[in-house]
């Protein structure tokens, strides 16, 4: 909310008053503002204390997390890209009213989805973490939490198979019908996105960031490849979409068994 408050505010005052750039400079010291609050917040709950830092153990604790930023920042970034690529792929191999249609499902079923799976991943990195470095097992929280996500997926799953076209319709208009039917295509992406944050949050909690960069990187690759064999081959952007829901179901459905083999291998050793 601060943050929020603040880049408002600040883009206002850059724009108008100092005439910069406001949404660059809002965001820069909105997060700075956001950063400093969040420090003195845990300084005076003590949370944070000061007094027990030194030279070694930063350089222990840097060492540790090394990962973090050698790895989890390209991969974030290659992540996004990878999963927006149709609608630049689209726009150049079938036209700009394609690219549109994809963009408005993905903005319409990431934006809910978003928002549950994003307070569930903090909520579970917290945990899980905390259990892993007092050396439990973190099974059963990782199975409560993917299992939970996939009930609450389970009536939206079936709305959009049903009524996808007819929902998009109704809610944004005719016109964008097409944008329903994409949407019933891409409807178990979703569903595996949807109910991944445990797993993706335990690559970090294992320090497998550069395995997660490996990953991908390929699934990169192959959803390139993917929409543009249902181009060249089919000329049909419905096709280039299915084997992109593939890749993406493939990726993420050999991710979680890969971690899932990763949580039995600890817990033998527990």
């Amino acid at each position: 909310v601060i943050a929020s408050f603040t880049t408002v505010t600040i883009q206002s005052i850059s724009r108008y008053i100092f005439s910069l750039n406001g949404l660059v400079v809002g965001k820069v010291l909105s997060d700075i503002s956001a950063l400093l609050i969040l420090v003195q917040f845990h300084i005076k709950k003590q949370t944070l204390q000061l007094k027990y830092l030194s030279k070694r153990r930063l350089g222990v604790n840097m060492k540790r997390h090394k990962n973090f930023p050698k790895y989890q920042s390209l991969s974030t970034l290659i992540n996004s890209f990878s999963q927006n690529i149709p609608l630049l792929m689209f726009t150049s191999l079938f036209s700009p009213a394609i690219a549109g249609f994809y963009s408005l499902t993905y903005r319409a079923m990431q934006a809910p989805l978003l928002l549950v799976s994003s307070s569930t991943r903090a909520v579970f990195y917290q945990k899980a973490s905390k259990m892993y470095s007092r050396g439990e097992d973190i099974y059963p929280l990782y199975l409560k939490t993917t299992l939970g996500l996939l009930k609450l997926f389970i009536a939206p799953l079936l709305i959009i198979l049903i009524f996808g076209e007819d929902l998009f319709a109704f809610i944004f208009g005719q016109q964008w019908a097409e944008s329903g039917l994409i949407a019933e295509i891409a409807i178990f992406w979703f569903l595996f996105s949807f109910i991944s944050p445990p797993t993706t949050v335990m690559f970090n909690i294992y320090g497998l960031q550069q395995i997660r960069l490996i990953i991908q990187i390929v699934t990169l690759c192959f959803r390139v490849l993917a929409i543009y064999l249902g181009y060249y081959i089919y000329d049909s952007y419905i096709v280039s979409l299915v084997l992109f829901v593939i890749v993406g179901i493939v990726h993420n459905g050999g991710v979680m068994i890969y971690i899932y083999k990763k949580i039995e291998n600890k817990r033998k050793k527990i």
